[in-house]
C-alpha cells in the first residue's frame, strides 16, 4: 500500500457523519465549521493516544516493564497516531505528493548527504 492508498483508506474508514457524530446535526454537510469539527475531533484522538502513551511510558520511570503486552500496546498507539495523522492530512487538504515532498524536505535538512542521493 502506498501513501495515497493509505490516506484514502483512512478517509473511507473514518467518515464524519451526523449519525456517528451527533454534534454535526447542527452544522452544514460541507463547510468550514464541519471541517473544524472534524479537525477538533481528530485532535481529541491525538490527545487520547498521547495520554495512553504517557501512562504506559511513565511506568518505566518506576522500573516497571510491561513485557509483550506493553509492546502490543505501544504498536497499537503508534498505528493509531499514524491513522490520526493521515486523517488530519486529508482534512487540511493535503495530497499524498505534498506530504511526500514535505517529508523529503524535512529529511534532507537533517540527514547529511541525502539530498545528493535523492537528486
Amino acid at each position: 500500500m502506498n501513501l495515497q492508498e493509505a490516506m484514502a483508506l483512512v478517509e473511507e474508514g473514518w467518515k464524519f457523519t451526523p449519525d456517528k457524530y451527533p454534534g454535526l446535526y447542527r452544522l452544514p454537510i460541507i463547510g468550514e465549521e464541519t471541517t473544524r469539527f472534524a479537525i477538533s475531533h481528530v485532535n481529541l484522538h491525538f490527545q487520547k493516544s498521547a495520554g495512553a502513551l504517557g501512562a504506559l511510558v511513565e511506568q518505566w520511570d518506576h522500573g516497571k516493564d510491561g513485557g509483550e503486552e506493553e509492546s502490543i500496546r505501544l504498536r497499537s498507539i503508534a498505528i493509531k497516531q499514524v491513522i490520526n495523522s493521515l486523517r488530519l492530512v486529508r482534512l487540511v487538504g493535503l495530497h499524498d505528493f505534498e506530504v511526500a515532498h514535505e517529508i523529503t524536505a524535512w529529511a534532507t535538512e537533517r540527514i547529511p548527504g541525502l539530498g545528493d542521493v535523492l537528486t
